[in-house]
């Protein structure tokens, strides 16, 4: 009866699977979460043979310690059918064959066959993208603790929305909390000494307007 099943489900869906970028794993919508289909991407990134994840739970894909937690996330897709990202705020992790874990962002949508509601999970490795998060966190860190230690502040403005965006050196420095000042260009300039307000404004102009950089005491 599985067989038959996974062979109704690769003839009802025969482009879907190898044409996704992601990997995909498409299930029985129902307590046990049989896996009747998958696409070559799936079989890449768990590191098992088609033939090995055919009719297993869904659940041998996740670490043990979260295997209750994403059934219960399933039987809700299954009371709710409708296409959404998985865990949303949370971090999730997948668990390929040899047993090693790594973060994933997954997709969830309802496919309907003659034996009754699917779920298709489309599945990305996002390790690389949390060593980049990771690394500009840190960077962040070093600047702010750079910032605090040397007593400076850096600002950034976008021209196109012209908002600032103030380090937490600079309000420091200002005396200022990020609900007390004004993220406008005007509010900046509210924060320079008055007889000197043309003076700056001018000097950022000309920077703009040269694409320039510049050293200004006021």
């Amino acid at each position: 009866i599985a067989e038959q099943a996974h062979k109704a489900a690769e003839a009802r869906f025969p482009g879907l699977l190898e044409s996704a970028p992601d990997a995909l794993v498409i299930i029985k919508a129902d307590s046990h979460g049989e896996i009747v289909l998958v696409n070559a991407q799936a079989e890449t990134l768990f590191d098992y043979t088609r033939e090995e994840l055919l009719g297993q739970s869904m659940e041998m894909l996740v670490p043990e310690r979260f295997r209750d937690r994403h059934a219960q996330h399933r039987g809700n897709f299954a009371a709710d059918p409708h296409a959404r990202p998985m865990g949303v705020g949370l971090e999730l992790f997948a668990r390929r064959k040899d047993g090693t874990e790594f973060p994933v962002e997954i997709s969830h949508a309802p496919l309907t066959s003659p034996d009754g509601t699917l779920l298709s999970s489309a599945i990305r490795d996002i390790t690389a993208r949390k060593v980049i998060e990771d690394e500009l966190r840190h960077t962040g860190e070093q600047l702010a603790e750079a910032e605090r230690v040397a007593r400076i502040g850096s600002v950034e403005w976008d021209l196109t929305t012209d908002h600032t965006t103030w380090s937490d050196g600079l309000l420091a420095i200002y005396g200022l909390t990020r609900d007390e000042f004004d993220p406008t260009s005007a509010g900046a300039d509210q924060r320079v000494y008055p007889e000197d307000r043309q003076r700056v404004r001018q000097t950022l102009e000309r920077a703009v307007a040269d694409r320039s950089s510049f050293a200004l005491e006021y």
